[in-house]
């Protein structure tokens, strides 16, 4: 399995949210879970006047996968929600939980359907770590991280 993610500094303030630029087109921030680690060939790192929070450049090996990437089917997260959450939970609030990380930024947001292998919906009182806070709210987790064979 594999996954590829950028763990941002938690501290009061920070909103700061590189861009991710992937063979020179620009991806959204969430996305970094559908790149396979073994598949990048560089990555540079770079903080000025025209990328203040900075900017994260990725090369893949393979120039082709880019292009497979762009011409796959992209769900987004609510796609997801109207696929799995059943009937009787359409309406509740949702937390998405990708890679057992929180997402927060959802607009923007899009997942490849080749590249996600698990979708679970769970209710929010159905756990210990969220019943309390959130007893109405459906939890949707979604794992990208692919199996190699």
């Amino acid at each position: 399995m594999f996954a590829f993610t950028i763990v941002q500094a938690q501290y009061p303030g920070n909103t700061a949210k590189p861009t991710i630029m992937v063979d020179s087109v620009q991806v959204p921030y969430n996305s970094l879970g559908q790149i396979n680690p073994q598949s990048i060939n560089t990555v540079v790192v770079l903080k000025n006047k025209q990328f203040p929070d900075g900017v994260i450049y990725i090369t893949l090996k393979d120039p082709k996968q880019m292009q497979t990437i762009l011409k796959s089917k992209k769900f987004s997260l609510q796609d997801l929600a109207n696929k799995y959450i059943e009937k009787a939970d359409k309406g509740k609030p949702i937390l998405y939980i990708m890679n057992h990380d929180l997402v927060t930024d959802t607009s923007n947001f899009r997942i490849l359907s080749d590249l996600y292998y698990s979708v679970a919906v769970v209710k929010a009182k159905d756990s210990p770590y969220f019943k309390k806070a959130f007893p109405n709210t459906v939890l949707l987790m979604v794992s990208t991280q692919v199996r190699i064979k």
